[in-house]
């Protein structure tokens, strides 16, 4: 993992991860492909489910879920979920900080594709290693040598977040062929246990 963006204050940060989601013209592009994403979501996710990674009943904390597809997908399978992010769209996903959650041994589960938007990656994981109960699973979805305009961290390979990770998760499985809506973009989903 390697830090590619740097910010000048933690506001600046706030500022420039909520910019894009806040305009109005982006959410009416994002909120038209719902469906297809919510399709693809639920697709990925039904693996985890077949494997019995997921149980209905579960709950789920899904960090920087944005619109809230990913909420839903769960949902699907019978999870009880609560989205957070930083612009919420209520009634699936409700505004906070992935930086600063102050959640202890909540969740069963915990599900995030914005880890590389996180711009400390050792307080990331260590918010969700307290937020998740005794032996809970982390679910990361990662483009690995994406660059986009609101990344912070670059994983330049599918090892760089198992590395990142060690101390408070340990790996138990990597998906790298599922559905997803990006379409050639390499989307990899990892499953982690939370390290007692």
């Amino acid at each position: 993992m390697k830090q590619i963006r740097q910010y000048s204050s933690y506001d600046e940060y706030i500022k420039h991860q909520s910019y894009r989601y806040i305009k109005s013209s982006t959410r009416k592009k994002f909120l038209r492909n719902f469906d297809k994403r919510l399709e693809k979501y639920t697709e990925r996710f039904g693996v985890l489910h077949q494997k019995r990674y997921t149980k209905e009943g579960q709950s789920i904390l899904c960090l920087g879920a944005r619109f809230g597809e990913e909420c839903l997908a769960f949902q699907h399978y019978g999870l009880k979920t609560r989205g957070i992010d930083l612009v919420p769209t209520p009634p699936l996903v409700e505004k906070g900080d992935f930086m600063k959650l102050g959640i202890l041994k909540e969740y069963d589960l915990a599900y995030t594709n914005a880890i590389d938007h996180a711009l400390d990656l050792d307080l990331f994981l260590f918010n969700i290693h307290n937020a998740l109960k005794d032996n809970g699973l982390f679910f990361v979805d990662i483009f690995v040598g994406n660059k986009d305009k609101l990344e912070v961290q670059l994983f330049e390979d599918k090892c760089s977040i198992v590395e990142d990770c060690k101390g408070k998760f340990s790996l138990v499985e990597i998906f790298e062929d599922l559905p997803n809506y990006y379409g050639d973009k390499k989307l990899i989903l990892y499953v982690f246990k939370k390290e007692l």
